[in-house]
């Protein structure tokens, strides 16, 4: 079976997990569940994960204006539903028992996820649009622990993430690793 994730990001990934601090692992932006596969692991089954995404593609890209061929074209892709990551999740054989999934539009379902009692740990962001990175960042940091870990995936090659992420956080926090190794790290 295909998978993108490169072995330097499986390994980023499970590092991140493994030196957080304890608290929720939330990941935004879930399609197949590559990522989420990585975050579950590396969780040993001792973190709650929340699994965010709307399983029907991107929420319109009306006023957005960057990257609009990029979103147009991968919004034609494959959409995958919340049962074909489900069974995806399970051919690999990870446990999904503490694993939960928010089905929807960020801006229709984070508010409301925000209300929970979240310690959020490690937050993986991979929603490409600059308003779905907004959407995340404005309801999810708040509950990020200090020591927590914001992961964004498209940055910065995605323009209208990067104009989201250089807009909400102070650029000098911003910390490559390498082309998918990207991060911010709480005080």
């Amino acid at each position: 079976m295909y998978n993108p994730i490169t072995p330097s990001r499986a390994k980023f990934l499970h590092a991140i997990v493994d030196k957080a601090p304890p608290g929720d692992i939330v990941e935004c932006g879930v399609y197949m569940g590559w990522s989420a596969a990585i975050l579950i692991a590396a969780a040993k089954g001792t973190r709650r994960i929340i699994l965010c995404d709307s399983f029907a593609g991107f929420p319109s890209a009306a006023g957005e204006s960057y990257d609009v061929q990029k979103i147009v074209a991968m919004s034609k892709a494959e959409t995958m539903d919340e049962n074909t990551t489900i069974s995806f999740l399970r051919s690999v054989h990870l446990s999904i028992s503490r694993v939960q999934f928010v089905k929807g539009f960020f801006a229709n379902t984070l508010p409301e996820l925000a209300r929970k009692d979240l310690k959020i740990a490690v937050l993986h962001f991979d929603g490409d649009l600059y308003s779905s990175a907004i959407d995340v960042f404005k309801n999810l940091w708040p509950s990020v622990v200090p020591g927590g870990y914001l992961v964004i995936h498209d940055y910065p090659a995605f323009a209208g993430c990067k104009k989201a992420v250089e807009e909400f956080f102070d650029v000098s926090k911003i910390v490559i690793e390498g082309p998918e190794e990207v991060y911010i790290r709480k005080d």
